[in-house]
């Protein structure tokens, strides 16, 4: 039962969809530093002033102000708009753009933890509070499934007590064997992630 519980949790958590919009961002961006040289550097250590080089699908970590002549930024992944916006030398790019074409080069306006998607993401609207009522199959039948079972059991036993020792401890034995409470606990977490395991592989979505 507790290996059953273990990889039910183990699955839900590979699962879950809560996650910081930043897990999502690059660990590294390259700069450009004051002798012209590029450097790698983690995005929380990018600071107002700095310029940065964004290649072709990567996600712009801050808000930016473009240096190059042209852009076009894809930003379906903070608006869910499919068409991308075409941006000129010296438009504000926002944090959460992918970067579609050549090489581009930009400077940049605020930090990680001060650009308008922190903001916009840290918003009281989005900071719901998730009640977890959901319940499994398995754990409304047993809530009645366990005490009706030993009910009947208890019952089959002090019946055939009456008449004979090894038939009364048989059909109580009998009762639990075949209404496996073992069974029930293992079966929907098992169940549930081999058809995730099988949905994954499969690559669907």
């Amino acid at each position: 039962m507790l290996l059953g519980k273990m990889f039910q949790i183990k699955t839900y958590r590979f699962l879950s969809f809560e996650r910081d919009f930043k897990s999502y961002f690059p660990i590294a961006i390259t700069r450009i530093k004051s002798d012209a040289s590029e450097q790698s550097v983690s995005v929380y250590d990018i600071v107002k002033g700095d310029r940065l080089l964004i290649r072709n699908q990567e996600l712009i970590p801050v808000d930016e102000i473009l240096i190059s002549e042209k852009a076009t930024i894809d930003y379906s992944f903070v608006t869910g708009e499919v068409v991308p916006i075409r941006n000129n030398s010296g438009d504000k790019v926002f944090a959460g753009g992918k970067q579609i074409g050549k090489l581009i080069e930009m400077e940049v306006l605020y930090s990680v933890s001060q650009s308008y998607l922190t903001q916009l993401w840290s918003n009281d609207v989005f900071q719901k509070t998730i009640n977890q009522r959901y319940k499994s199959i398995t754990d409304s039948i047993s809530r009645y499934f366990i005490p009706v079972l030993l009910l009947i059991a208890f019952a089959a036993f002090g019946y055939w007590i009456l008449f004979d020792t090894n038939t009364a401890f048989n059909v109580f034995t009998a009762i639990l064997i075949v209404a496996c409470l073992f069974a029930l606990a293992l079966t929907a977490p098992f169940t549930m992630g081999n058809v995730l395991r099988i949905i994954g592989k499969q690559k669907f979505h």
